[in-house]
């Protein structure tokens, strides 16, 4: 089956986001031989605004990558296995599949994914922003005038960020709610969810059916995983808290 066309961003801006398999978790030298790499691929034309490495996935977001995106990849991830595989003396792949893209629509939806990116709980770019030799920081200066506002601007994105989730989880809840919680909470976007193992799947849907009013439908748009799936994995969910609540009685 032929792959799907990649999304193109109109503003050519784009969070990207690679996974590492199941067997294999990047640790500090790998994830900071990785930024090396984003640095050295820049001369392809695109700048980085931010990141967030973890053990399982690297996440960045790109400014500016017009024409190049799937070259600088490609570079960049043949790169990063073949080092990690001479310095781990490991064989194969070490990535599962291509990268994702989300595009970025507009220039405000572009910084909010960079200031949740800051926000998230890697190794990230939020610590040392002004002075971090991986971010282009003149594309925030640009957009906010001077480094001082653009702190200013994400300080105040991230407090609303948090009011809303409190919001909402004693509210209904509207998709970008729920997008906010994944990234305050759990430091991700919601679409890499369907990536994680089955207990990290099951345990993040289990506290967001019990503490939020998010419906499945929304879980479902926002995460991208299959409504026949939440629909049963719901009612296991009920059914097994209904049993709980039983027991209890019992006692």
């Amino acid at each position: 089956m032929a792959r799907k066309a990649r999304k193109i961003s109109p503003i050519h801006a784009y969070t990207v986001m690679l996974r590492v398999n199941d067997d294999i978790l990047l640790d500090e030298y790998d994830q900071n031989m990785f930024l090396s790499l984003l640095c050295k691929y820049k001369t392809l034309g695109y700048k980085v605004l931010a990141y967030d490495l973890l053990p399982e996935t690297i996440c960045f977001v790109l400014g500016e990558a017009k024409d190049n995106l799937e070259l600088a990849m490609r570079k960049i991830t043949v790169s990063f296995v073949t080092k990690y595989n001479a310095y781990h003396k490991h064989k194969g792949s070490i990535l599962k599949d291509r990268f994702t893209s989300i595009p970025a629509e507009t220039y405000d939806q572009l910084w909010d994914m960079v200031f949740d990116m800051n926000n998230m709980n890697g190794k990230n770019s939020g610590a040392n922003y002004a002075h971090d030799s991986v971010i282009d920081i003149d594309m925030a200066i640009a957009r906010f005038g001077n480094i001082n506002d653009f702190f200013v601007m994400q300080d105040a994105r991230i407090k609303n960020s948090k009011n809303r989730i409190i919001s909402a989880m004693t509210s209904k809840m509207q998709d970008s709610d729920l997008v906010d919680y994944f990234y305050e909470k759990y430091g991700m976007c919601p679409t890499e969810l369907k990536y994680m193992g089955k207990n990290v799947v099951n345990s993040i849907l289990a506290d967001i059916l019990k503490y939020t009013k998010a419906s499945v439908r929304q879980i479902g748009r926002v995460t991208k995983i299959s409504l026949k799936f939440l629909w049963n994995f719901s009612k296991r969910t009920r059914s097994t808290s209904a049993q709980t609540s039983k027991e209890k009685e019992v006692e």
